[in-house]
């Protein structure tokens, strides 16, 4: 299995495939507590995201039909500046998803962003998000679509960053080369995360 490019054409379609995988996620489940909310607004909420990787980072998608998609910030570029922010639609974000979950979102990422700026300060990968369709998950799409970007990142020798809120994906991601380098509950939902971080593997 190859993943392919995407671009923003296929942010709409991305943002669905990601919603579905990430449903019960904890951090998508905080932000929108309802079941009929999260039905009908993450899969927004994450077409924002993708949007942003696909015009600043990398997207890519496996599938076809597509079931599978990551999106990711790449190295020089992991700092999401309010110009791009806008040029991706996030000065209606909160417009799409409601005062309440935006700020909610938005109070944990800003929190986050010191995590990551304490756990790198060298160009690395970004890992934003991942996702699998739950049809397909444990059928090795997830290792697919993270091969040739852990290739690529060993050949240029950068570390690849994520952040995580599911304790079931942390020894998913240690057996991928990945360590936990800051775990603990952000201040404004409560919500525990692992920040792990993978150097190139000679």
């Amino acid at each position: 299995m190859t993943p392919d490019h995407l671009d923003t054409d296929d942010a709409e379609e991305v943002g669905h495939i990601l919603a579905a995988a990430m449903f019960n996620d904890p951090l998508a489940a905080a932000t929108f507590p309802e079941i009929e909310d999260r039905e009908a607004l993450l899969p927004l909420h994450l077409e924002a995201l993708v949007r942003y990787c696909a015009l600043f980072g990398w997207v890519e998608g496996l599938g076809d039909p597509l079931e599978a998609a990551a999106i990711w910030l790449v190295p020089g570029e992991t700092e999401m500046p309010p110009e791009r922010l806008v040029a991706a639609g996030f000065n209606t974000h909160a417009e799409v998803i409601g005062d309440e979950a935006s700020e909610r979102f938005f109070g944990v990422m800003e929190h986050m962003e010191g995590v990551h700026a304490d756990a790198i300060d060298r160009d690395h990968w970004y890992l934003q998000v991942i996702g699998v369709s739950p049809d397909v998950q444990q059928s090795g799409y997830g290792a697919a679509l993270l091969a040739p970007v852990l290739e690529e990142a060993d050949q240029a020798l950068q570390p690849i960053y994520l952040e995580t809120f599911a304790a079931e994906t942390v020894a998913y991601y240690e057996n991928l080369d990945f360590e936990v380098v800051a775990t603990d509950r952000d201040p404004v939902l409560g919500l525990k995360y692992w920040a792990m971080l993978r150097e190139p593997v000679a």
